[in-house]
């Protein structure tokens, strides 16, 4: 989905432009009518996972990022980096 793709230990990482903003409207878009479950890890990054194991990242700073998985078993294809805030 995005650009500049770079390879990555099994998956590869796409830029998109925009933020957060867009990033959540992406990740909305991508699991409309799934359920998504929300997580607050100990560093304050939220992770909101769908059923099909599609996941938005925000870090403690505001960035975003979407990982894709590749089918149910959830190992990411594709990690899209939103790089504004």
């Amino acid at each position: 989905m995005g650009s500049n793709p770079r390879p990555s230990a099994g998956r590869f990482n796409t830029d998109l432009p925009g933020g957060l903003d867009e990033a959540k409207a992406l990740f909305r878009s991508l699991t409309m009518g799934q359920a998504v479950k929300t997580e607050i890890s100990d560093r304050g990054v939220m992770r909101f996972t769908a059923d099909d194991g599609t996941q938005l990242r925000i870090n403690a700073e505001g960035y975003a990022r979407i990982d894709r998985p590749d089918s149910i078993a959830r190992k990411y294809r594709e990690t899209i980096h939103f790089k504004n805030r």
